[in-house]
């Protein structure tokens, strides 16, 4: 039973990202805003702070209630710290105090311990690739406690060969209502993590799949404002990417990524085309103080990663202004999603970007070779749309290109096909997620 809802009450949603990187989820973070509020209309949603904050607020929640003097802390590492408290203390204080006097005063005190809900929408951070998600689980144990439903959304999972991620992951899971998995990969780690978590276990697509994008019209003015004149031909969407262009680097030579992403623009150019670079990744507004970086900032400099730095400086390099333009705004999902609707076909590498496009039946081809990629796209029937360009001469790169855009219609109408049933798998979720709330507001 879940107690902290009541009926009549406004449901705060948290939806929660560990990893902290809001602009990288905001395509889940919308969609499911956009479908839940259908079946809670008056849901009030909320995005975690900052976990450098939530820690420092916890900690101090942690002292003000007495549990440990403040220097045990100050000699202690942080997560030793706070493990050391053990569920009692919590427990302890959760079991006299009243819901109303758990609310902090800020959305940056404890958010989880005021949230009638958290759904969390991270995109791979429980796995040995991640580290252990000590931290995570202690941020979610208040909250826990007051039993609460706790929903993990479409991610992917594992694997959890090491003893500390699998000890925290599965204290973490033992928490939740429902865990859902987007791949069978994923799938199959959380399975063999602990056979009592199969009935809390649901394998669905990204929950991206259903965001409603705005009206392609906004694309076009986007792509105008850019520079783009009235394509006579088709219009092609290049995505480069930052962290494998910087994996490629080598001092005093030229960069062999983008001499293979010119190559794969010139083609294009070629044939008739006009290209819209896009970046897949944008740093979040607070760890990048300009809104459109200009071409030769080192995205080393930002502190995150941000692929329009990328973006401009491919676009210089093809030339063809007018034909050729990157997009350096900062737009939202639903913007680049309309952007994306006037494409012919989208190259590159950048996950959320690629979902919107199969969820329009723009055919992709992914140049990165990666799991969760081979498994988005299995789920189209198109496991032939990912090639590994860092290991692959040039020449056989552009035969991959050519090869997708001369069959781009025939995949866009296999694309549109599957599509439905996809969707309706990941609407099934938000509808078991939307069951668990209103459950728990009856009860």
């Amino acid at each position: 039973m879940h107690a902290g809802l009541s009926i009549g009450k406004i449901v705060n949603i948290l939806l929660n990202d560990w990893q902290h990187c809001f602009k990288a989820r905001e395509p889940r973070f919308l969609a499911l805003q956009q479908q839940l509020s259908r079946h809670l209309p008056e849901t009030t949603f909320m995005a975690v702070p900052d976990p450098p904050a939530v820690y420092e607020s916890t900690r101090q929640w942690i002292v003000e209630q007495g549990f440990v003097p403040a220097a045990y802390i100050d000699r202690k590492a942080k997560e030793d710290v706070l493990l050391d408290l053990g569920i009692s203390f919590v427990q302890r204080f959760i079991g006299y105090k009243r819901h109303s006097e758990l609310k902090p005063t800020t959305p940056n005190d404890v958010p989880q311990m005021w949230a009638d809900a958290v759904l969390d929408i991270s995109d791979e951070g429980f796995g040995d690739r991640s580290g252990a998600p000590k931290t995570v689980w202690l941020r979610q144990l208040p909250f826990a406690l007051r039993r609460n439903p706790l929903v993990f959304l479409p991610q992917a999972w594992g694997p959890f060969e090491k003893s500390g991620v699998r000890k925290y992951s599965l204290r973490l899971l033992n928490m939740a209502d429902l865990i859902c998995a987007r791949d069978n990969v994923s799938l199959e780690y959380l399975k063999n993590l602990s056979t009592d978590l199969e009935p809390k276990l649901a394998l669905a697509p990204d929950i991206a799949i259903l965001l409603e994008g705005l009206d392609p019209k906004e694309g076009v003015r986007i792509l105008r404002e850019a520079g783009l004149e009235t394509p006579a031909g088709p219009v092609v969407g290049l995505m480069p990417e930052t962290r494998i262009h910087e994996r490629a680097r080598v001092p005093g030579d030229e960069n062999a990524y983008l001499k293979k992403m010119e190559a794969v623009g010139g083609l294009f150019l070629e044939a008739g085309c006009s290209i819209a670079i896009m970046p897949g990744q944008i740093a979040d507004r607070a760890q990048w103080n300009r809104t459109s970086p200009p071409a030769g900032v080192e995205s080393e400099q930002t502190g995150r990663t941000d692929d329009r730095v990328l973006c401009s400086a491919l676009a210089e390099s093809l030339g063809r202004k007018g034909s050729v333009v990157a997009l350096a705004g900062e737009y939202d999902a639903g913007q680049t999603k309309a952007v994306i609707a006037n494409l012919d076909m989208l190259v590159g590498s950048g996950y959320n970007n690629i979902i919107a496009a199969l969820s329009l039946g723009v055919p992709p081809l992914v140049l990165e070779s990666s799991f969760e990629y081979d498994e988005l796209l299995r789920m189209f029937n198109q496991q032939g749309l990912a090639v590994d360009l860092e290991k692959m001469e040039t020449s056989a790169v552009l035969s991959a290109v050519e090869k997708t855009w001369q069959q781009r219609e025939r995949i866009s109408k296999e694309i549109l096909q599957v599509l439905p049933d996809i969707q309706k798998s990941a609407s099934s979720v938000v509808e078991r997620t939307a069951e668990i709330l209103l459950g728990s507001v009856s009860k």
